[in-house]
């Protein structure tokens, strides 16, 4: 487990912004961490964004956009998730889940 995570499970947080500077503090400076850029793809802004935050360092992101559809002629709304992005040293020790110290400490 990283030394630097708790061993009771961090809250996510509202986070008033997701700069570059917030998305470096998780990923680093990788420039293309998705590994998406020959695809042209880009990004809708996410309306709404939630982060970890143990012991202060912001260790992962989801935002949220609303989008409208329609589904048999009836216009509805609907969130999407996005952005999502967890820092490479704390990936699979259960920020999401609850559970600490990732498959290998089997729980």
């Amino acid at each position: 487990m990283a030394d630097h995570i708790q061993s009771v499970s961090p809250a996510a947080v509202r986070l008033t912004r997701y700069t570059e500077v917030e998305r470096r503090e998780i990923l680093g400076d990788r420039t293309d961490s998705f590994r998406v850029a020959y695809t042209g793809f880009t990004w809708l802004p996410k309306e709404h964004h939630f982060g970890v935050r143990p012991g202060g360092r912001l260790v992962a992101h989801a935002g949220l956009l609303r989008l409208p559809a329609s589904i048999g002629g009836a216009g509805i709304e609907v969130v999407g998730v996005g952005g999502v992005a967890v820092a490479p040293d704390v990936r699979g020790h259960g920020l999401a889940t609850g559970r600490r110290g990732g498959p290998a400490a089997g729980g």
